[in-house]
């Protein structure tokens, strides 16, 4: 395992660390898990005090993927691949603190479906915003070695198992639910790292909140993709228990959706550019979607800024494909919390 802090100069303003895990099925991990989680109190409580402003914005985003042509024939186009050109055209107006991306960026990992992203995401880091990123299905598809070889390449100081972030007092926690795709050595010692890590982070005083992040929906009404019981068994738990933990939010199901279970929130944002999938509602919903009709947007990405104690978060894009010129925003509400 490597622990990288990233280079001041290039990020200014921000305190941001990594732990990021790699060969893992030869190494000695209690060693490096005890290494990894003393980084994350240390930078936590000794840096980010120090240096976060008081309200920094946070963005996420996710389901980038252009639409695949076998998906066009069963779900309805939208103007889509314009739709998400204006998400990163508007991006880049932004002011924000990260960008953090849920998966899903490209329909399959072939050189050609990365050209177009790569090109949105070098228009976001010339302005100096950092890109985190958690891998898809889709970055797998049709060959999964290479297919975490080229998102290694785009996020090299990432790791693929699970990152955390720290920014303003928010942690930021983005696992990789995609465990059929790790080794059994892998799928260990990310289960283990990742409870670890949400106590730890329980525990430092430079941490006032924690962010969640995977692909896979826990929770979800699309009739498309079901809810993912990976990630309900193993880390939907930790979640919950953890005291400053207020945010689970995914992709997957390309849908906006709010969830609320055991006090906690959590969003499903797959509004980036995939096909929309059709929702169960009314009495044939799975779980209880507290989304207002009139907070939904066609495509989006979500803005959290801590306001002391407490996340504000929005969304913001746009209500369908032939009306991608003005930008809209809705306010999301998150449970009080105590």
């Amino acid at each position: 395992m490597k622990a990288y802090i990233l280079n001041e100069e290039e990020y200014p303003n921000s305190c941001r660390y990594l732990v990021k895990f790699l060969s893992l099925s030869h190494l000695n991990t209690d060693i490096y898990m005890r290494t990894a989680l003393f980084l994350i109190v240390y930078i936590c409580i000794g840096l980010t005090p120090a240096i976060a402003q008081s309200s920094r914005t946070l963005v996420f985003l996710s389901d980038i993927q252009e639409p695949m042509w076998v998906e066009k024939l069963v779900l309805k186009s939208d103007n889509n691949e314009a739709g998400t050109a204006a998400l990163f055209a508007d991006l880049r107006k932004k002011d924000m603190a990260a960008l953090f991306l849920l998966g899903d960026m490209v329909s399959s990992q072939s050189d050609s479906n990365w050209e177009k992203i790569d090109g949105y995401l070098a228009g976001i880091r010339q302005k100096k915003v950092p890109i985190y990123a958690t891998i898809g299905n889709h970055e797998y598809m049709f060959h999964a070695k290479s297919g975490q070889e080229k998102f290694v390449k785009r996020f090299g100081y990432q790791s693929t198992i699970g990152t955390v972030q720290c920014i303003d007092s928010v942690a930021v926690v983005l696992v990789n639910s995609n465990l059929s795709k790790l080794t059994k050595p892998e799928k260990a010692t990310q289960i283990k790292w990742y409870r670890q890590t949400m106590d730890s982070l329980d525990r430092a005083a430079g941490v006032k909140i924690v962010v969640v992040g995977t692909h896979h929906a826990p929770y979800t009404n699309s009739r498309i993709e079901k809810p993912e019981q990976n990630v309900i068994d193993l880390f939907v738990p930790p979640f919950i228990r953890s005291a400053k933990a207020r945010l689970f939010v995914t992709g997957h199901s390309h849908n906006l959706e709010h969830f609320r279970q055991s006090g906690k929130d959590f969003l499903v944002i797959g509004g980036g550019g995939g096909l929309s999938q059709p929702r169960l509602t009314g009495d044939k919903q799975r779980y209880d979607d507290i989304l207002k009709p009139e907070q939904r947007l066609r495509f989006f990405y979500l803005m959290v800024t801590r306001r002391g104690g407490e996340l504000e978060v929005k969304v913001r894009g746009f209500v369908s494909g032939d009306r991608l010129l003005i930008p809209e925003e809705r306010a999301i509400p998150l449970s009080a919390h105590h």
